[in-house]
């Protein structure tokens, strides 16, 4: 016969056991019904621009892999903030999705209190990769790393590199290649990068890392010129530009990534039904295509890598945040 401390053990046990089927069921029965309403993909980038055009283009082949209306809540602001926390308060059920960028990963590190972190959410699909690019005016005498180095060290103190957001690849790039190159650039901040590409057009600026959506309009004409790019690959985009790696410099490395997140709290099997219908848009020619339509290459990251990639990337920026002192202002 059982003691009455073994009897109290046996019954909780079975409370548990019976707690976890309850619990499996629910999830399963969710997982069936999902989605039972709208889908919404929340942007932090207005209409328009080339992120919110892919988020659309995958709201818009998504839509019959889950049976139900997607649709695109354009939330730009505060750096990703403002979308951000509007996900995070959304309910975990796979109903709100989030257009997360390497923005997403480097405002916490830039911010004491973001209002998010990194773990409320999970990455569930990589979308596209912006290849940043390092691109100078028609006027600058140089075409490739060596000469170019050669230039700005004959005119120090005359080179302006434009930026974006403080703590962004963008402006972590052109600090990498400077401390490479030996040389102090005069950074001039910019909203936008087709601002950056203007202003380098008229002189206001020498160089400027950006993806080659911006630049495209004035490369044939030779008013901008590419030099290399920051990725481990070569871009579809421009496949005869080398890649700082190639030439001898692998720190000037990073890229603008797109993926799709849900909120952390999400039950698995919903989870599995939004990476699974991803999972057939993203290799979906007509998807690349609008990819490269937007000045984005296609992103074959396998997505078992997805979280351990976005990871250490993310530590990568958190070293040069600390070593250069930055902080949003």
């Amino acid at each position: 016969m059982l003691s009455w401390r073994q009897l109290t053990h046996v019954l909780v046990l079975g409370f548990l056991v019976l707690g976890l089927a309850v619990v499996s069921m629910a999830s399963a029965a969710w997982a069936d019904q999902y989605p039972s309403r709208q889908v919404t993909i929340v942007v932090p980038y207005p209409a328009g621009v080339p992120f919110d055009l892919l988020a659309r283009a995958l709201a818009e082949r998504i839509r019959p892999k889950l049976g139900a209306p997607v649709i695109v809540e354009n939330r730009p602001g505060g750096n990703g903030i403002v979308a951000t926390q509007s996900a995070l308060q959304a309910k975990a059920d796979g109903h709100t999705l989030l257009l997360g960028s390497s923005a997403f990963t480097s405002i916490p590190l830039l911010m004491d209190k973001p209002g998010y972190a990194t773990t409320d959410f999970v990455a569930v699909a990589p979308l596209g990769m912006a290849s940043y690019m390092l691109f100078v005016g028609g006027n600058v005498p140089a075409g490739d790393i060596p000469s170019l180095i050669s230039y700005m060290k004959a005119n120090a103190g005359k080179i302006n590199m434009g930026v974006l957001a403080a703590g962004g690849t963008v402006q972590l790039l052109a600090r990498r290649f400077a401390a490479v190159a030996g040389v102090e650039l005069t950074e001039i901040r910019y909203r936008g990068s087709t601002d950056m590409a203007a202003a380098m057009v008229t002189g206001d600026i020498q160089m400027m890392f950006s993806a080659y959506n911006s630049a495209r309009p004035f490369l044939e004409s030779g008013k901008i010129k590419a030099v290399a790019v920051g990725t481990d690959d070569r871009s579809s985009l421009l496949p005869d530009l080398p890649t700082f790696k190639e030439k001898g410099f692998p720190t000037v490395t990073g890229s603008g990534w797109l993926a799709l997140y849900v909120r952390a709290e999400t039950p698995p099997e919903i989870v599995s039904k939004i990476k699974s219908a991803v999972a057939e848009v993203i290799k979906d020619p007509a998807y690349r295509e609008a990819l490269r339509a937007g000045g984005m290459d296609p992103w074959p990251m396998p997505l078992e890598n997805l979280q351990a990639y976005i990871d250490e990337d993310t530590r990568a920026w958190d070293r040069d945040i600390k070593e250069l002192k930055l902080k949003l202002q």
